[in-house]
């Protein structure tokens, strides 16, 4: 007879794990990440903002894939590209620097947030100073952090990181934090327009 509960006695077997616990999976680009940067010791900082006039042809979404919704209709996804030009201003609005140009190609559309995540490559013209050239993650729905990768004229051997905000899907702000650079002039380091989505280019005031 088995006994129960005394030396010798085999022992019960152990209760089975508890289920595992689902995490929430964390968002690749948190909301506010960009809030508490901390510009790298000796970076000159630099502010632009992008307007589309939708005057230029751009964006041009062209279609890799053929995903749909449940409604049939097609969506947004993983290999569309999506290029563009947009007019580039100082950060006083004042004055018109050049233009932008870029590649962006479509990762994924974010239900929870509403919007987009793209990988990108990019270049800000400053017209005779050169040229910036940048990569990284664009997010439609939050302020994104992309790498500075170079540059040429008075931006040449640039590094750094670029912080943008997102105002209307036809207007953003960058800001510039740049390393490895002669002193930029004092033109192109004025106290920016403080980022708002009704800002508007001092040459769009008489038109308006």
């Amino acid at each position: 007879m088995a006994s129960s509960g005394i030396l010798g006695s085999t022992p019960p077997p152990p209760p089975p794990p508890p289920p595992p616990q689902q995490q929430q999976q964390k968002p690749y680009f948190a909301t506010t990440y960009t809030d508490n940067f901390d510009s790298p010791h000796g970076a000159q900082k630099l502010c632009v903002y992008e307007i589309n006039d939708l005057d230029r042809q751009s964006p041009k979404l062209l279609v890799n894939s053929n995903n749909t919704n449940a409604a049939g209709k097609r969506v947004k996804s993983l290999g569309d590209l999506l290029p563009y030009t947009n007019k580039l201003y100082d950060g006083t609005l004042k004055e018109r620097l050049g233009i932008t140009a870029g590649m962006c190609i479509m990762i994924e559309y974010v239900p929870e947030f509403d919007g987009d995540r793209y990988e990108c490559q990019f270049s800000a013209y400053f017209g005779e100073y050169g040229h910036i050239s940048v990569q990284g993650p664009y997010t439609s729905y939050c302020d994104c952090m992309m790498a500075v990768t170079g540059g040429t004229g008075i931006f040449t051997g640039a590094r750094g990181v670029v912080k943008c905000k997102t105002l209307l899907p036809t207007k953003l702000f960058y800001e510039f934090h740049l390393l490895d650079i002669h002193k930029l002039p004092a033109k192109l380091t004025q106290t920016p327009v403080p980022p708002t989505p009704d800002v508007i280019p001092e040459d769009h005031k008489s038109t308006s």
